[in-house]
């Protein structure tokens, strides 16, 4: 699929919720990158590394959100645990876990935060990438109903950039 693919079915899903005043937040802001590939704009930026002042720190498991105000979460979380090391510049970038039991509490008590803040009909929009694990991993821990808006295939490995492979990056819209 292409961006416009995403965007449209992103738009899809937005407008089948029948919301007239919607709050979209980001979760993973970092450079704000989600926001042009899906074509909207987040009320909300947050992430555990902020890059700019529209951007505030947050802990996904302690939002500073109203319970069922949320319309639309975003949600591009670590894909990795300390696999590269500490000084690996994808830990730098993207940040990671130590290890999976802590990715898996985190994530988990996440999951439950983020059914707080939505609204009854709204939804999170995950983007998971199957380079270190399933998608069905995460859709696991999240205790959420869900489907795949848009699969495709990222980038294979080159020699720029030696630790990148063949994955599958899903958009997926989950919701309560």
């Amino acid at each position: 699929m292409t961006e416009i693919d995403l965007r449209d079915a992103v738009t899809n899903e937005i407008q089948g919720h029948n919301v007239t005043e919607e709050l979209i937040v980001d979760l993973t802001a970092g450079a704000h990158r989600t926001e042009l590939e899906i074509g909207y704009s987040a009320d909300l930026c947050f992430d555990i590394i902020p890059r700019d002042s529209r951007t505030r720190r947050v802990d996904w498991r302690q939002l500073p959100l109203e319970p069922e105000t949320v319309d639309l979460l975003i949600f591009d979380p670590p894909h990795q645990v300390y696999g590269f090391g500490r000084e690996s510049w994808l830990v730098d970038t993207f940040s990671s876990f130590r290890n999976i039991r802590e990715a898996e509490a985190i994530l988990t008590e996440s999951f439950a935060e983020f059914r707080r803040v939505l609204k009854p009909n709204g939804s999170l929009l995950l983007k998971w990438s199957t380079n270190h694990r399933p998608l069905s991993w995460i859709l696991g821990l999240s205790g959420m109903q869900s489907r795949v808006l848009v699969e495709r295939s990222s980038l294979s490995a080159q020699p720029s950039r030696p630790f990148s492979h063949r994955a599958i990056v899903s958009w997926t819209e989950m919701w309560k």
